[in-house]
């Protein structure tokens, strides 16, 4: 049997990385589809936009195992080295002056 991805390879022009989330709505079945090469999103057929890319800061992969609660705030501000609109997002337990990441 030839192997898929060959074969999906000759029939397309173009290939990029994807990352696909299948979850439940209420006991329906939904997928989400990023194609981040090409500024693509998908859900359940349907285009809904992009994602803003970023970078996730954290020091202790430990302190977020899910054992405990992780609250969030969000805040928009502006890049003082390029002067753009940026969200700046804390991930803390108690205090958002000690953060597990941001």
């Amino acid at each position: 049997m030839a192997d898929k991805f060959s074969l999906l390879k000759k029939d397309y022009k173009h290939n990029v990385p994807a990352e696909a989330l299948f979850f439940n709505v209420n006991g329906r079945k939904a997928l989400r589809l990023e194609v981040p090469e090409i500024g693509k999103e998908f859900t359940d057929g349907l285009y809904i936009g992009k994602d803003p890319e970023g970078t996730f800061y954290y020091s202790n992969i430990e302190s977020l195992d899910g054992r405990r609660t992780i609250k969030y705030k969000s805040y928009r501000i502006i890049n003082p080295f390029d002067n753009k609109a940026c969200c700046h997002i804390k991930f803390y337990t108690t205090s958002e002056e000690v953060c597990h990441a941001e």
